[in-house]
Formats: structure tokens, sequence, C-alpha cells
């Protein structure tokens, strides 16, 4: 049985066509729950702010940008709609770039996932590759660095753990591990039908572990390192082949982050060091914090640091272990705010006319501001 959490459905934006995007009625999106954009930057290439891409979006400014590509914040001028825009150039060190082909093929499989997000259509035009995406949340590791203790409660972690093993479930089920699995791939929707569903994004890595007719594909002799080596499993260290349990250890790397603030090898660098650090985890029993992660995280975490390679998780069984996590208050019922009541409600976070302030920012400025858009995202 799949353990769901207040999955409200959600309006499909299109039929995935590159050519051919479907109208849709205009979307009431919560703006609180918008991570910041630059309205106003140097930084993209890719797409000029207040340009018209494909004849009908309007770039409305930079939502963020990483060593493949660009993310921009645009509104479609025929149906009314707000959408992001995720763009890389099509040749990359004099050779054919294939992270957003492969992005785009796993989007499409997963389409009407709940926990995969909406592509709405994708293509290439003269020196660019592009898809077109449904707007989604801040992701988890700015929602973490916003709250005044810089961790969430084992409450809301539960729940986004809950949600995040169904996210894997939908991906392995489909042949692939992510491989990329971390609180900044994390978000929920903005929509009232979806606010409270996780996301799991950035499918430029995955690979397909699973034949076409669902045997086991062979394990390779050499594997170069992918993923994030904070949150890698001990496997991936040892440059085995990812499986879904690898996954699964780097979501539960994430949860222990949103718990205690910083992993314990945050401020290492060598991979040798920080691979010496997660066996440590495990071998000390997580001595220092194991009163703040609590004993059902703990559970979880041994069970998914026991599979093996070529194991089949017991998905609901790992959901199962978390439950207790936040079991006093209800599956369905609200959770209370991670951050301090306050008397006055303040504004939500408004969309910059100037250089742009990041959304990990520290200042208790920024924190005030972003106080409104945490407080109700974690409402899951």
């Amino acid at each position: 049985m799949e353990i769901l959490v207040n999955e409200a459905p959600e309006q499909d934006l299109s039929d995935n066509s590159s050519s051919n995007m479907a109208t849709t009625e205009t979307l009431k999106f919560n703006h609180r729950l918008l991570p910041r954009i630059r309205r106003y930057t140097e930084k993209g290439k890719l797409l000029a702010i207040n340009s018209h891409f494909l004849k009908r979006y309007n770039i409305k400014g930079l939502l963020g940008m990483g060593g493949y590509g660009e993310i921009y914040f645009a509104k479609d001028t025929i149906t009314k709609t707000d959408v992001a825009i995720k763009v890389e150039p099509k040749m990359r060190r004099n050779r054919v770039a294939k992270r957003m082909m492969l992005e785009q093929r796993v989007l499409c499989e997963l389409k009407g996932k709940p926990h995969a997000p909406y592509i709405i259509g994708s293509g290439h035009i003269e020196k660019i590759n592009y898809i077109i995406l449904q707007l989604l949340s801040v992701n988890l590791s700015d929602l973490k660095r916003a709250s005044p203790q810089q961790r969430l409660s084992r409450h809301t972690v539960g729940r986004v753990l809950v949600q995040g093993i169904a996210a894997l479930r939908e991906i392995h089920k489909a042949g692939y591990v992510h491989r990329d699995v971390k609180p900044g791939n994390m978000c929920f929707g903005v929509t009232p039908q979806s606010q409270h569903r996780l996301v799991l994004l950035d499918f430029g890595l995955v690979r397909r572990y699973l034949h076409e007719d669902g045997t086991l594909r062979p394990s390779r002799k050499n594997c170069g390192f992918r993923g994030t080596v904070r949150y890698v499993s001990l496997r991936v260290h040892h440059h085995q082949e990812q499986a879904p349990c690898d996954d699964l250890v780097s979501m539960m790397y994430t949860g222990l982050e949103l718990l205690i603030s910083n992993l314990p090898w945050k401020n290492k660098s060598q991979s040798r060091e920080i691979r010496r650090a997660k066996e440590e985890l495990f071998t000390l029993n997580f001595l220092g914090f194991a009163k703040i992660i609590g004993e059902p995280f703990m559970n979880f975490a041994r069970m998914v640091n026991s599979l093996q390679g070529d194991d089949v998780p017991d998905y609901d069984v790992l959901q199962k272990c978390l439950l207790d996590m936040y079991r006093p208050r209800g599956l369905l019922d609200p959770i209370k705010s991670e951050l301090p009541e306050r008397r006055h409600r303040h504004p939500p976070p408004a969309v910059s006319s100037g250089p742009a302030v990041d959304v990990s920012s520290h200042s208790a400025f920024h924190r005030l501001l972003f106080s409104a858009h945490l407080k109700t995202l974690i409402l899951l």
C-alpha cells in the first residue's frame, strides 16, 4: 500500500508536445511560495530579461543558474500563467549537450506522476535547448536556511521524507536512478492543489538501471563519479554502479541535514575525509545528535544504509518507519510553523525591482520577509 500525503490532483498544463502546447485556464499561484526573482541582472547569458521567447513567453527574471544552464521566470502571454523556462547551450566543449535531452525524455515518461514536475513544452532553437516547466517553490535547502534555527522540525522532515520516498519509487519504477538527490533539488508546488506536494527536480544525471523488459542492467566495472559528494552513499564513494539504494541513502542524508542544520562533513573538502565521516556516522551511532533526530529516523537510516546494490527496496516499510516522526499529530493534520508566532503578519517577499538578494541570505531582514513564505509552505 502506497502512503500518500495530502495529494490533491493538479491541473495538467499541456500535452507535453514541444510544438503544440495546450492552452489552459489561468492558475492562481501563491506568490509567497515563489523563489526570489532577479529582475535585473547581468548574469543571465542565454535569454534577455523582458524579451519574448518563442513569440509567446515574456521573460520576467532569472530564477537560478548553474554550471549547465539557467532557469527563467516567464509569463505565458496566451494562457496568462507563470512558468519556468530551463535553458542550456546546445554545444558544450565542442560537443552536443545531451543533459537536457535526457531530462526531457525522463520528464515525459514521468508525466502525470504526482512528485515529478509537469513539462509544458521542450525543444531547441538557434544555440539553446529548452524545457518549459510548471513553476515551483523555493527549494528545501533555502527553506532550511530561512528558518531562525537553520533546521526544520521532525514533523516537517518526516513528511518530506515520506513524500521523497514516494518520488523515488516513481523514478525507480520507471527504470531510472536519479543520482543527485539533495535538498536543493526538492521543491513544492505553488498552486492550491499542489503547494503541499513535494516535487523532485533535475533529472540531468539520471541513468537507466533497468532494461525495457524490467531486468537489471549489468553493472559497469569502472563508474565515473556522479552526484553531489556531500549526499552520495559510500558505494558511490567507491565508484560502484548506482542503484535505487543509493538514491535512498542520499534521501536519508537530505533528511539528516534538514534536522540538524549541517551535515557533520560539511566543512570537509576531500572525498576521502567525507567518506570517513559518513562511516563514523553509523559506527558512532549518531553520536552528538541522536536526541535531535529521534529513534524513528535512526531506524530509517540504518535500514537504508543496509541496502545492497541489487536489493529491491521495500518503499512501504521505509515510509511506515518514518510515520512515527509525526504520528502524534496525524497524517493530514497541519504542522505548526517552524517560525515563532508574531503579532503582525509580515508581507510576502516582493519581487525585486533592483539588484536581487539571494533567498539564502542570513540577514534578519530577509528572514522576516521570508517568514510568511515558509509558514505557508510547511503546512503539509
